[in-house]
């Protein structure tokens, strides 16, 4: 095992700060509340 979880985790981070990650995560965001304000 080389590499570091610093190194990790720094990655995770990376890609949870991506734009496309950020629209991914407002997308399901507002799919999801819309759904949760629907009677039934």
């Amino acid at each position: 095992m080389g590499s570091k979880p610093d190194g990790l985790l720094s990655e995770v981070i990376k890609t949870l700060t991506s734009a496309r990650c950020q629209l991914l995560l407002a997308d399901g965001a507002i799919s999801f509340c819309w759904q949760s304000a629907q009677p039934g």
